[in-house]
C-alpha cells in the first residue's frame, strides 16, 4: 500500500489515517516506556490504562492495537522480556 501512497493515490478514508496514525502512535509510546514500567514492577495494564486516556481508547482498544502489531503478547510474557533487558 505504500508503493500506491508514494505515487500519490491514498486508498485510506480520512478516519483510516486518523485511525493508523493513531495506532503508529500508541506503538510508539508503549515502546518508549514498558520497559520503564515493567522494571519498576507494575503490569502492562497500567501503561494501557494510561495510553488509553491520552488517546480516547478503552484499555481493550490498545491492548487490541498492540497484540495487532506484534508489540504485546500477554503480562508474564513481557514482564520477563523487559526484566532480562
Amino acid at each position: 500500500m505504500e508503493e500506491l501512497e508514494e505515487k500519490g493515490l491514498e486508498l485510506l478514508t480520512p478516519k483510516e489515517r486518523e485511525k493508523r496514525q493513531r495506532a503508529e502512535a500508541v506503538c510508539k509510546d508503549y515502546k518508549e516506556n514498558i520497559g520503564t514500567v515493567v522494571s519498576h514492577g507494575y503490569k502492562p495494564f497500567r501503561l494501557f490504562r494510561a495510553l488509553a486516556e491520552k488517546y480516547g481508547l478503552t484499555t481493550s482498544g490498545v491492548r487490541y492495537i498492540l497484540r495487532d502489531a506484534g508489540l504485546y503478547e500477554g503480562a508474564e510474557e513481557t514482564a520477563l522480556k523487559y526484566a532480562k533487558a
